[in-house]
């Protein structure tokens, strides 16, 4: 009895003569990689690109390191492979011993700015949303720096410092009613 089931990215053919033979394409939709002048964000670019990466390797089903590794590179563009071979190996703290876990521990060295929770409060508290920003984008930049503060209550910060400094006075008082009858002073 065979089985009729393919994995993604796999398709089954079935002719007279023989069963089962399994063609893989592995077509992942990733552009190359861009960095800018601007570090805050290559460091945010690299972080939604590499997210996109580990997706898609997992949707496809990549799961050898080696290959991994190499649809980074190749899928990255010349930049990271440039940096492949010129930036210095970082030591092992997450215990992957493998060579793509290798390759992103050096990559996130390089492209990810070292974290201050601090600076990120600071930022976090003089986030004002602008005249034509819509709620929705404005409320997806107060999560993206959020994200670095490493609040104990991130979703209660990010709504109280959305109540204050929403522009719309209108859904300001109905988010204050719809939180205030619970609350006691």
């Amino acid at each position: 009895m065979s089985d009729n089931k393919t994995e993604p990215g796999t398709s089954k053919i079935t002719t007279g003569l023989s069963s089962n033979v399994c063609i893989i394409n592995r077509q992942l939709n990733v552009r190359p990689f861009e960095a800018t002048l601007n570090r805050d964000e290559t460091a945010n670019r690299w972080e939604k690109w590499l997210q996109n990466v580990e997706r898609q390797f997992q949707y496809f089903g990549i799961t050898e390191p080696e290959l991994r590794k190499d649809g980074l590179i190749i899928y990255g563009g010349q930049t990271l492979a440039d940096l492949e071979q010129t930036l210095p190996e970082v030591p092992d703290e997450d215990g992957g011993d493998n060579v793509y876990t290798k390759l992103v521990n050096k990559l996130n060295k390089h492209f990810l700015l070292k974290k201050n929770k601090d600076f990120a409060r600071f930022q976090f508290g003089n986030l004002k949303q602008e005249s034509e920003e819509s709620l929705v984008s404005y409320f997806t930049r107060v999560k993206d720096v959020a994200r670095k503060c490493g609040f104990q209550n991130e979703d209660e910060v990010i709504r109280d410092h959305l109540i204050k400094t929403m522009i719309n006075n209108g859904i300001r008082i109905k988010a204050m009613r719809r939180i205030g009858p619970s609350m006691k002073y």
